[in-house]
């Protein structure tokens, strides 16, 4: 977003690379699916309450027919009203509310959504990524941290049923798990050492 805010690339690119900061940031903070991402629009799904937005979806706009209600980090929340206030007028047309319009009004395709996204994360960081492997990081990465936390990340990923998050994500957190377990005998050596002979 710091480079979008330069103003160095001129208004439309420089509001596009904002875009894709929005995306980023959405896809690590609410990994909700691509079909609802381009679908957001201020006002219906993307919902101010103070000093955050929440992410909205009812039950007939998911894939899973649950009902997403995901209250975004203030932090977050700044970054998508900047977007909105100073750079989103750069590419809608007047009236329209789409966080991620497309040319012709409406919501931007998926191909070109992900052909913009991924293009963006290899220049910037130099990975592969596509808008759904985010959603995958975010399960390796809390289960690096959480291991066993299954009923955590099917509830964040809005999976059906915990059965499916397991199916997915099972033996990704061996590594993460064996440091947690390994970690109790290294805590007891420390105090043992602590302790005067």
């Amino acid at each position: 977003m710091k480079e979008a805010s330069c103003g160095k690339l001129g208004p439309k690119r420089d509001a596009l690379l904002a875009q894709m900061a929005v995306a980023v940031e959405i896809l690590l903070m609410a990994p909700i699916r691509l079909r609802n991402l381009l679908a957001l629009e201020f006002g219906r799904n993307l919902i101010e309450a103070g000093a955050t937005l929440h992410v909205v979806f009812e039950e007939h706009e998911t894939k899973n027919r649950g009902v997403i209600d995901i209250p975004l980090p203030p932090e977050s929340a700044a970054l998508i009203k900047e977007y909105r206030d100073r750079h989103l007028v750069h590419l809608a047309g007047a009236g329209q509310h789409q966080l991620f319009p497309g040319r012709a009004g409406g919501e931007k395709s998926r191909s070109t959504f992900r052909m913009q996204l991924s293009r963006t994360i290899r220049r910037y960081i130099g990975l592969e990524m596509h808008p759904h492997l985010f959603r995958h990081a975010r399960a390796k990465i809390h289960l690096d941290r959480h291991p066993g936390e299954y009923a955590t990340v099917s509830t964040a990923l809005g999976h059906a049923s915990i059965e499916t998050t397991r199916t997915f994500y099972t033996g990704l957190e061996n590594a993460a798990a064996m440091r947690h377990f390994d970690e109790v005998i290294l805590k007891l050596r420390r105090k043992k050492k602590l302790v005067p002979a």
